[in-house]
């Protein structure tokens, strides 16, 4: 069996927990990268799925 590797674009929406003293801040540390993955809430609702490719994984499967 061989194994495939779909690459997809969607769009979704997400709430950044950020701690600053003022709204300025945060948007620098938000453009900056400035927080953690467990500060990132994704939502479960995604749209307009596009696929952006497929290629075949090298390694074997076992079946």
């Amino acid at each position: 069996m061989k194994r495939f590797i779909i690459e997809e674009s969607f769009v979704s929406y997400a709430d950044i927990e950020i701690l600053a003293e003022n709204q300025e801040e945060a948007l620098a540390k938000y453009h900056a990268g400035d927080f953690g993955c467990y500060d990132y809430e994704v939502s479960d609702f995604t749209d307009t799925h596009t696929l952006l490719g497929i290629r075949e994984e090298t390694q074997e499967v076992a079946s």
